[in-house]
């Protein structure tokens, strides 16, 4: 046989196992992208189930009054009391947006008139100029409370009505794993310059993803 047939033969040969090689990494990219939007099903199924829960029991979420402050100050201290990821303000976060008049939304969660939880909102801004957009936190739920869905609730609830009054999107620094399944995002291209990119996320409720760095209201560190 001539060597310039056996050569095509060959070349051939190295071309079908490249197309095999390709169509399997293509069907491995497949079967991952089924497994993460079944990860994500499993997550918005639990954050279902446990708001059900809530539900189930009667659990009141409503606006915060006046009367209510103390015992949001005394909940938001108890819930991050030594935990690593505390800044330990968290309590002082919510008076200085309360005091500057700059915390658009605080619902409380109340079982028979007891202050369970309690969840912020607040003004940010964008680079682009693109608004309104909102930032979420602190959100806390009393130690003894945790893990009845509660914070679930209150995270539902506050980004339901955020988006009634013409949200584009809501941004908070926290753990992805757990934002994840109310349809957070990592964004670090858009984390504030002193804020870690890494548990930077937004999403998006009635815009466009947003070009440049975003910015947490001034009273997130200081008085204003």
């Amino acid at each position: 046989m001539p060597k310039i047939k056996v050569r095509k033969i060959e070349d051939r040969k190295i071309e079908d196992r490249k197309i095999e090689d390709r169509k399997k990494e293509d069907r491995k990219k497949e079967d991952r992208k089924k497994e993460d939007r079944k990860k994500e099903d499993r997550k918005k199924e639990v954050c279902k189930k446990e708001i059900r829960k809530i539900e189930d029991r009667k659990i009141e979420i409503r606006k915060e009054s006046q009367a209510d402050q103390h015992s949001i100050r005394t909940l938001t201290e108890a819930a991050f009391e030594g935990r690593p990821y505390a800044g330990g303000d968290e309590q002082d976060v919510i008076d200085r947006l309360r005091r500057s008049n700059t915390l658009t939304l605080s619902l409380v969660a109340t079982d028979e008139g007891v202050v369970l939880g309690q969840i912020t909102f607040s003004p940010a801004v964008v680079a682009d100029a693109s608004f309104p957009w909102f930032a979420l936190g602190p959100v806390s739920v009393f130690p003894a409370r945790q893990g009845e869905g509660i914070g679930s609730a209150l995270i539902k609830e506050g980004l339901d009505r955020i988006t009634k009054m013409g949200a584009l999107g809501c941004i908070l620094t926290g753990d992805p794993n757990y934002y994840s399944k109310f349809g957070f995002d990592l964004s670090p291209a858009n984390s504030p310059e002193n804020e870690p990119e890494e548990y930077f996320q937004l999403k998006l409720l009635g815009g466009d993803l947003p070009t440049g760095r975003f910015a947490f209201n001034k009273a997130f560190y200081e008085e204003v």
